[in-house]
């Protein structure tokens, strides 16, 4: 039986999907947005395909997709992207080329298309920062030699996007107490308003602070700005000292906890 690992990101909507696979005939596994231990389980648990949808949340979608091809132990395994409106299917194609896409009312067969023809020589797409020359970004971050970086909701390939670390760096996930530097990647202004005073009173002594937010061009539903995020940081008691682009999807600003 084919097994294949649907990457959904809305759990109602996906409960659907997974009747359609199963009533095909198909093995499915399911996740939503992944969080860093789900994107390990990605990579442990192979399928025989990936399935992809771009109907909600397409810009996740592609992120996962351009990770899983990054990766060498998932770069053979067939990617199928399924539905979705014209031009996001069109950007990711754009990135994935030799990728399958199909509707939702079409994705039994193309998952047997993409089974029967993987392709041979999978395309594996730059780092976000290829073309980002100069500074190395952990220099940029302040990342120092036996730094202890924590990082909040970081997006799929952002390892590969820092690229090497100082020695004896290192990168841990969620809010740690030890931690020199902190980097929370956020999407929405509710989310930076319900949680922002909850990640300043976390911060150790001496830590600092990275709000990051996507780029209006990136593609990215946000409704975060610059302004915005340096104004919530104020009003909880933390001072800006650094704008940072750390890529072409995110700009991030640095703060400190302001001196009494």
């Amino acid at each position: 039986m084919t097994r294949a690992r649907l990457i959904h990101q809305h759990p109602a909507s996906a409960a659907g999907r997974v009747r359609q696979l199963e009533s095909a005939g198909i093995a499915v596994d399911y996740s939503d947005t992944p969080d860093s231990a789900g994107l390990r389980r990605l990579v442990e648990n192979v399928p025989d395909v990936y399935l992809i949808d771009l109907e909600r949340l397409p810009s996740h979608g592609r992120e996962i997709g351009l990770w899983l091809r990054r990766r060498t132990s998932t770069r053979r395994v067939p990617l199928l992207f399924a539905g979705g409106a014209p031009e996001k299917v069109e950007r990711a194609r754009a990135l994935l080329p030799d990728a399958a896409f199909c509707t939702w009312e079409e994705v039994a067969p193309a998952i047997a298309d993409a089974l029967a023809n993987p392709p041979a020589d999978p395309i594996v797409p730059a780092s976000q920062m290829a073309g980002y020359s100069g500074t190395p970004l952990p220099k940029k971050l302040g990342i120092k030699e036996g730094s202890v970086v924590a990082l909040i909701d970081p997006p799929a390939e952002f390892d590969q996007i820092l690229g090497p670390l100082p020695p004896r760096a290192r990168l841990v996930h969620g809010q740690q107490p030890d931690a020199d530097l902190t980097i929370w990647f956020c999407r929405a202004r509710a989310d930076l308003d319900a949680q922002v005073a909850t990640v300043r009173e976390r911060l150790p002594d001496g830590g600092r602070l990275w709000i990051a937010w996507p780029k209006q061009s990136s593609g990215l539903a946000s409704d975060l700005r610059q302004a915005g995020v340096r104004a919530a940081g104020l009003a909880c008691g933390l001072v800006d000292f650094k704008i940072c682009a750390i890529d072409g999807t995110w700009s991030g600003l640095q703060f400190a906890p302001r001196r009494n």
